[in-house]
Protein backbone atom coordinates (compact mmCIF):
# COMPACT_ATOMS: atom_id res chain seq x y z
CA UNK A 1 0.00 0.00 0.00
CA UNK A 2 1.30 3.51 -0.75
CA UNK A 3 2.30 5.33 2.38
CA UNK A 4 2.75 8.96 1.38
CA UNK A 5 0.07 11.40 2.51
CA UNK A 6 0.05 13.36 -0.78
CA UNK A 7 -1.15 10.30 -2.67
CA UNK A 8 -4.12 9.83 -0.31
CA UNK A 9 -4.86 13.54 -0.09
CA UNK A 10 -5.19 13.86 -3.86
CA UNK A 11 -7.84 11.11 -3.75
CA UNK A 12 -10.01 12.81 -1.12
CA UNK A 13 -9.22 16.54 -1.00
CA UNK A 14 -12.54 17.55 -2.61
CA UNK A 15 -14.48 15.38 -0.15
CA UNK A 16 -12.70 17.02 2.80
CA UNK A 17 -13.34 20.53 1.46
CA UNK A 18 -17.05 19.81 0.91
CA UNK A 19 -17.32 18.90 4.61
CA UNK A 20 -15.28 21.95 5.69
CA UNK A 21 -12.45 19.76 6.92
CA UNK A 22 -9.60 22.19 6.48
CA UNK A 23 -7.00 20.70 8.77
CA UNK A 24 -4.07 22.46 10.36
CA UNK A 25 -1.86 19.42 10.77
CA UNK A 26 -1.82 15.73 9.96
CA UNK A 27 0.12 12.85 11.51
CA UNK A 28 0.36 9.27 10.37
CA UNK A 29 -1.03 6.99 13.07
CA UNK A 30 -0.52 3.54 11.63
CA UNK A 31 -0.22 1.42 8.56
CA UNK A 32 -1.64 -2.04 8.91
CA UNK A 33 -2.75 -4.81 6.62
CA UNK A 34 -6.34 -3.59 6.64
CA UNK A 35 -5.99 0.19 6.62
CA UNK A 36 -3.81 3.27 6.79
CA UNK A 37 -4.67 5.85 9.44
CA UNK A 38 -3.96 9.53 9.97
CA UNK A 39 -4.83 11.96 12.75
CA UNK A 40 -6.32 15.21 11.41
CA UNK A 41 -6.02 18.30 13.63
CA UNK A 42 -8.80 20.84 13.08
CA UNK A 43 -9.56 23.79 15.37
CA UNK A 44 -8.40 22.11 18.59
CA UNK A 45 -10.22 18.88 17.67
CA UNK A 46 -8.76 15.66 16.34
CA UNK A 47 -10.28 13.16 13.93
CA UNK A 48 -9.14 9.82 12.60
CA UNK A 49 -8.94 9.47 8.83
CA UNK A 50 -8.77 5.85 7.77
CA UNK A 51 -8.12 4.50 4.27
CA UNK A 52 -8.95 0.94 3.31
CA UNK A 53 -6.82 -0.54 0.53
CA UNK A 54 -8.20 -2.18 -2.54
CA UNK A 55 -7.15 -5.80 -2.28
CA UNK A 56 -7.76 -8.19 -5.15
CA UNK A 57 -7.10 -11.23 -2.94
CA UNK A 58 -9.56 -10.18 -0.24
CA UNK A 59 -12.55 -8.35 -1.68
CA UNK A 60 -14.31 -7.95 1.68
CA UNK A 61 -15.74 -4.45 2.10
CA UNK A 62 -13.67 -3.32 5.11
CA UNK A 63 -15.24 0.15 5.22
CA UNK A 64 -18.75 -1.27 5.40
CA UNK A 65 -17.64 -3.78 8.05
CA UNK A 66 -16.21 -0.93 10.14
CA UNK A 67 -19.41 1.11 9.83
CA UNK A 68 -21.60 -1.86 10.76
CA UNK A 69 -19.44 -2.72 13.77
CA UNK A 70 -19.49 0.86 15.08
CA UNK A 71 -23.28 0.93 14.64
CA UNK A 72 -23.58 -2.42 16.45
CA UNK A 73 -21.53 -1.16 19.41
CA UNK A 74 -23.64 1.99 19.57
CA UNK A 75 -26.90 0.01 19.34
CA UNK A 76 -25.99 -2.22 22.28
CA UNK A 77 -25.12 0.74 24.47
CA UNK A 78 -21.39 1.32 24.23
CA UNK A 79 -20.65 5.01 24.58
CA UNK A 80 -16.86 5.27 24.43
CA UNK A 81 -16.57 4.43 20.75
CA UNK A 82 -15.60 6.59 17.79
CA UNK A 83 -18.47 8.21 15.91
CA UNK A 84 -18.49 8.14 12.11
CA UNK A 85 -18.44 11.70 10.75
CA UNK A 86 -18.41 11.01 7.02
CA UNK A 87 -17.17 8.41 4.56
CA UNK A 88 -16.97 7.57 0.89
CA UNK A 89 -17.53 3.99 -0.25
CA UNK A 90 -16.10 4.57 -3.71
CA UNK A 91 -12.85 6.08 -2.41
CA UNK A 92 -12.75 3.70 0.57
CA UNK A 93 -12.16 6.11 3.44
CA UNK A 94 -13.85 7.18 6.66
CA UNK A 95 -13.43 10.09 9.06
CA UNK A 96 -14.37 9.26 12.65
CA UNK A 97 -14.14 11.07 15.96
CA UNK A 98 -10.84 10.73 17.81
CA UNK A 99 -10.56 8.85 21.10
CA UNK A 100 -7.49 9.52 23.21
CA UNK A 101 -5.85 6.43 24.63
CA UNK A 102 -2.71 4.39 24.86
CA UNK A 103 -1.40 1.80 22.44
CA UNK A 104 -1.82 -1.75 23.69
CA UNK A 105 1.64 -3.30 23.88
CA UNK A 106 0.82 -6.65 25.46
CA UNK A 107 -2.45 -8.45 25.93
CA UNK A 108 -2.67 -10.37 29.19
Amino acid sequence: MRSDWNFFYEEIKDDLKQKNFVFEKIEEVSEGKNSKSFCLFLSKKKYLLKFFPRNELNVRDRLNSELKFLKFLNDIGYENIPKPIFWNHKKKFIVISWLDGKKIKKVT
